[in-house]
C-alpha cells in the first residue's frame, strides 16, 4: 500500500499531465475546475495554486489570479514561474508599485529573466506617468499643499 507521500507525488504528476493536455486544448475554465479540486484534497501544494492562477490569468481575471499565484510561490519558492506570472497580473491590475517590487525582488535572483528585465523597463516609465498624473490632477484641482509647523513659538 503506498504511503501518503508517494501518492500526494503521484497525484501531482496526473495533475501536471492533465495541466499540459488541457493547456495545449486552451481549456482555462477546465483547468481551474481541476485545481480547485487538488486544492480542496492538498490546499499545500503550491503546483496546485500555480494551475489555478494560470487558468485565471488566460481568462484575464487577474484579480483572482494574483493571490493564487502569491499563493503558489508562497508556499513553493521553487514555483518561480507563478512569480513572474504574479507580477504581470499585478502590472494588469494597475498595482504599479507593487509589481515593481516583486521585480526588482525576483530580479536579484533571476537577473537573466527576460520578461523581468522587460516588465522593469515598462514599469519604469509606467510608475513615473502614474506619478505626474497624480500631480497634474491634484495640481488642476486647485489642491494646495500646506506646510505646517507642529513647535510652539
Amino acid at each position: 500500500m503506498p504511503n501518503g507521500r508517494y501518492t500526494l507525488v503521484l497525484e501531482a504528476q496526473k495533475m501536471h499531465e492533465l495541466f499540459e493536455q488541457l493547456k495545449s486544448e486552451a481549456k482555462w475554465e477546465d483547468i481551474i475546475f481541476e485545481s480547485d479540486k487538488r486544492i480542496q484534497l492538498s490546499p499545500h501544494v503550491g503546483r496546485f495554486h500555480y494551475y489555478r492562477g494560470y487558468g485565471m490569468y488566460q481568462l484575464h481575471r487577474f484579480d483572482e489570479a494574483e493571490p493564487s499565484l502569491m499563493r503558489a510561490h508562497t508556499l513553493d519558492e521553487t514555483q518561480t514561474e507563478a512569480a513572474v506570472m504574479r507580477a504581470q497580473c499585478l502590472e494588469k491590475l494597475s498595482r504599479y508599485k507593487d509589481a515593481m517590487d516583486l521585480v526588482k525582488e525576483l530580479l536579484t535572483h533571476m537577473p537573466n529573466d527576460h520578461r523581468l528585465l522587460g516588465l522593469h523597463e515598462f514599469l519604469s516609465t509606467k510608475w513615473t506617468a502614474v506619478e505626474h498624473d497624480a500631480w497634474e490632477k491634484s495640481r488642476l484641482s486647485g489642491t494646495k499643499i500646506v506646510w505646517s509647523s507642529s513647535h510652539d513659538d
